[in-house]
């Protein structure tokens, strides 16, 4: 039988203003709002040139969202690095978890540009972060 939970695991070059502080709380928002809308979770991670994100959701969604980003300026080169059906959310609660930003954070997200770590290492490791109660805004249900 089918997943009818997908995730999406993607990176995507970012454009120098929206990797700002200001532009990374813009997307921030606009991806929560949507996201609540559309039965989406996931993470967020900020590089210095790239993004790298989980997405979570049915699949059909996914589709639409991956669609708009490939029209938003904000991004660019987007490659998709894992899609598969999952059993559940590794970011439930999230509408956007994020930003994940530090120089730890940074390291993972150009290694996983590069090819050093796998978009499945990357991705595990984002889920055993921080929680919830401690990081961004959880999803509301």
């Amino acid at each position: 039988m089918p997943f009818k939970l997908q995730r999406v695991v993607y990176t995507s070059r970012g454009a120098p203003a929206s990797l700002s502080l200001l532009g990374v709380a813009e997307i921030l928002g606009e991806a929560k709002r949507n996201n609540d809308q559309r039965d989406i979770t996931g993470a967020l991670a900020v590089g210095e040139t790239h993004f790298f994100q989980v997405l979570e959701g049915p699949g059909y969604a996914l589709d639409m969202l991956m669609r708009r980003l490939e029209q938003d300026i904000r991004h660019s080169d987007i490659r998709i690095l894992v899609r598969e059906g999952v059993a559940e959310r590794a970011h439930a609660g999230w509408s956007m978890r994020g930003p994940l930003s530090s120089t730890l954070i940074s390291r993972l997200v150009a290694d996983v540009v590069s090819g050093r770590l796998s978009a499945e290492a990357a991705a595990a490791a984002l889920g055993e972060g921080t929680s919830p109660s401690t990081a961004a805004t959880p999803r509301l249900s």
